[in-house]
């Protein structure tokens, strides 16, 4: 039924520019019309200074209603300013809606007194918003005076059965005496400037969507629950932020999300940091440019109007540069000012500054996806591909094998992986094609920078005697991409791999101080690429010996970076291995007392002075136990540090007898925890203490005999049970029951309490044992 057949006005003061504020007067129009209610309703009015969203005016009430829309959560109660969550995890300023209703009623309510006299009567007055309230908010529900509630409750709350000194004829002369306009609800809701702004929209968000739905369609879940959690993530509180491994997924993630929001009629604005040039308002200007032929100040008003949730996605943060610390300050203003939620992506983990929003964690992919990602791309595996790629730890370098096809060689780098794909794309150009990619990957590196002007791109190879058409095939062959006038590379794990070749090359100048600077911060993240480049056997030796980063040295040592460096990265590690069983051989403990304390350490003049490069050595053979590699060195070691802690309490035992000093537990701790002045093999059990590696089969079958390990072995298999014994529950609960019977009161306070911990897990097994 129109407010036509119901008898309803309604009059405007001034043409209502907000979403809100339109689905608010198309739904009470709505309900009135249903209810068969004659009325007046009144929206968008100054009243003496004060501006009213809507006044709705029956013979039996009058309700003065504030509308509001906000998809950040909000805070607030009847006194006070309201706060609104940002990406920094801070709650911002945000105006006390329940008072600005408040104020309303009551002006309303003045303006009715002097234009015909009311008595002791008030409106009602009510804060409505016309979306859900979001998860997070804690707003006060009002009181008798005015009321914060909801569009789908208002119905139920408004008070239908009091009665109006004014009747509608009141009403209209009401309307007459501040000018208003009387209009249809069509006129109200659909002027034709409103839907010029509404088709913008729909313009931009399918723009969006056609635009990253071709990339974000290629995003191949690990999980069937992923999608649908990453959509949460995004949706709840201030938005999310995503972060994993180079080549995981992220940015196709990313991308499918931001085609899945606008799809369904949000704006987003997706933006890759490696094309930030120092202003998000340009970045955001460029981006609208690229997608609409509108301005983007036009786009903007109609955002700000339409009181949809809007989205700003920002993938790589780890790509700013050197302006990152700048550029992050900005994007949280940026969201800010646009009332945004933010979702970002990056390798590292969330910084400081975007604690508001919720974590994403991307792992590296599984087999099974790693093969899903291949078919998607090449269709059928043959048996070399297959083994590449159990090796490889990326969604991307699992899609590289497939596009290799049967070019590919057997037991591959990452490094050479790339180079063969690039070499394949290329085709005929592969020679110039290869340099010029090298050469453009080494310049951006020196200047920490992820992108180039195009005109300083056709400059730059033109200068390293690469023509048009070359440079042309590096586009065809998406290995570069064109957006807003940079030029950039299609994936970073690309641009470290062409850079790392010519990196590779200073390390020949000065291998050892070369090797230091492999952990600086420009350096660490394609410092695997750089060692898969050295070729020479000696200045590899060179470089790893100073090497001061414990996972390049273990994944160098697991043949990562090629054969070359895993055979130096061993050579290196049992070097330090023999070292450390030499100290351990001398190690003599001394305990002290002052006052009523008892201290224990090393005597000085028996710990060896490792140096930086030698406790990343020291690490990475701890690391190793736990990936499964290294499980026989380090049980080794344990066997001699045990021995060797057996001595030093026989030594010591007069004294902690004398003392009633816990020695066996104290002297543990310090050797397998670590406090005070501690020796190499702490360093190395701490390391182990982190977490453990999925193991392969062969290590899951390592022979465990728990009655005849010693107390550091046996603390070392309980922590990693669930990679040992996983199921095995019988064997492991009775092997349980012989050590809590034999073995227990005997052990250092912290194998008993492993022992304890590992009883939950044995509860699996059958109750006859």
């Amino acid at each position: 039924m129109s407010e036509e057949a119901s008898k309803i006005k309604i009059y405007i003061g001034a043409q209502i520019e907000h979403a809100s504020e339109r689905d608010f007067l198309a739904f009470i129009a709505s309900w009135l019309s249903e209810k068969r209610i004659s009325a007046v309703v009144i929206a968008n009015v100054e009243i003496d200074g004060r501006q009213i969203d809507c006044i709705v005016a029956t013979a039996n009430f009058v309700a003065v209603v504030e509308v509001k829309a906000s998809h950040l959560p909000i805070r607030g109660n009847m006194n006070g300013t309201w706060a609104r969550l940002s990406a920094s995890g801070e709650w911002k300023d945000y105006t006390n809606a329940y008072q600005q209703a408040l104020g309303a009623k009551n002006r309303v309510r003045d303006a009715m007194q002097a234009a015909k006299p009311v008595g002791s009567f008030h409106p009602d007055g009510y804060v409505v918003f016309t979306s859900p309230i979001p998860y997070g908010s804690e707003v006060t529900p009002g009181n008798f005076k005015t009321l914060v509630t909801t569009i789908d409750l208002l119905p139920g709350q408004l008070k239908v059965a009091k009665a109006s000194p004014w009747t509608i004829s009141d009403w209209e002369g009401f309307a007459g005496k501040f000018k208003l306009n009387s209009v249809t609800l069509d006129q109200a809701i659909a002027s034709p400037e409103v839907r010029e702004e509404l088709d913008l929209l729909k313009r931009y968000t399918d723009a969006v969507a056609s635009e990253y739905g071709r990339d974000g369609k290629c995003w191949l879940p690990e999980t069937d629950d992923q999608r649908t959690e990453l959509v949460n993530a995004a949706t709840a509180e201030a938005g999310c932020f995503i972060n994993g491994p180079s080549g995981c997924g992220k940015s196709l993630m990313a991308k499918w999300l931001t085609a899945k929001l606008a799809a369904e009629g949000h704006p987003t604005f997706f933006i890759a940091a490696k094309n930030f040039t120092g202003s998000w308002a340009a970045s955001l200007r460029r981006e609208v440019g690229l997608l609409t032929d509108g301005a983007p100040a036009n786009l903007y008003r109609a955002i700000a109007r339409s009181d949809r949730a809007v989205f700003l996605v920002v993938d790589g943060v780890n790509e700013l540069g050197a302006a990152a610390s700048e550029a992050l300050r900005g994007i949280r203003a940026l969201a800010r000012r646009m009332g945004a939620l933010l979702v970002i992506t990056g390798q590292d983990a969330k910084p400081e500054e975007f604690a508001g929003l919720r974590s994403v964690t991307v792992a590296r992919p599984s087999k099974e996806l790693k093969e899903r990602i291949a078919r998607s791309v090449g269709g059928e595996l043959t048996p070399v591909a297959l083994e590449v790629l159990r090796a490889v730890g990326s969604g991307i370098e699992a899609g590289l094998v497939a596009q290799i096809g049967s070019d590919l060689k057997a037991n591959v780098t990452r490094l050479l992986l790339i180079d063969q794909y690039i070499r394949k794309r290329l085709a005929e150009h592969a020679r110039a094609g290869s340099f010029g990619l090298r050469r453009l990957a080494s310049s951006l590196h020196e200047q920490v920078a992820f992108s180039i002007a195009e005109t300083n791109f056709d400059d730059f190879m033109h200068a390293e005697g690469l023509g048009f058409v070359e440079c042309d095939a590096l586009f065809a062959a998406d290995l570069l991409v064109r957006r807003a006038g940079r030029v950039s590379f299609s994936h970073e794990m690309i641009l470290n791999a062409c850079a790392a070749f010519d990196l590779a090359q200073a390390a020949v100048k000065d291998p050892a101080s070369f090797g230091q600077r492999l952990s600086t911060p420009i350096l660490e993240p394609i410092s695997g690429d750089i060692i898969a480049a050295i070729e020479n056997a000696d200045i590899c030796r060179d470089v790893l010996s100073e090497v001061m980063s414990s996972s390049l040295l273990v994944d160098a040592a697991r043949g990562c970076f090629g054969s070359i460096a895993a055979s130096t990265a061993r050579g290196l590690l049992n070097e330090t291995t023999e070292a450390c069983v030499a100290e351990i051989r001398d190690a003599r403990l001394v305990l002290s007392k002052e006052r009523d304390a008892i201290r224990i350490g090393w005597e000085a003049a028996s710990r060896r002075e490792w140096t930086y490069p030698e406790k990343a050595r020291l690490r990475a053979i701890g690391r190793l136990a736990v990936h499964g590699p290294g499980l026989e060195v380090f049980l080794r070691l344990c066997a001699e540090m045990d021995g060797r802690l057996a001595t030093e309490r026989r030594r010591w035992a007069d004294f902690s007898r004398e003392e009633r000093y816990p020695i066996r537990s104290q002297s543990f701790a310090i050797t397998y925890y670590g406090f005070g002045e501690s020796i190499g093999f702490t360093d190395i059990a701490r390391s182990t203490q982190r977490c453990f590696e999925p193991l392969s089969k062969e290590e899951r079958a390592f022979p465990i005999n728990l009655e005849e390990l010693t107390s550091g072995q046996l603390h070392f298999f309980l922590e990693g049970r669930r990679e040992f014994f996983d199921g095995d529950d019988s064997e492991f609960a009775e092997h349980l029951i012989y050590l809590l019977r034999e073995r227990f009161r005997w052990e250092p306070y912290h194998v008993q309490l492993v022992m304890l911990n590992s009883i939950g897990y044995a509860r699996r097994a059958s109750q006859e044992v």
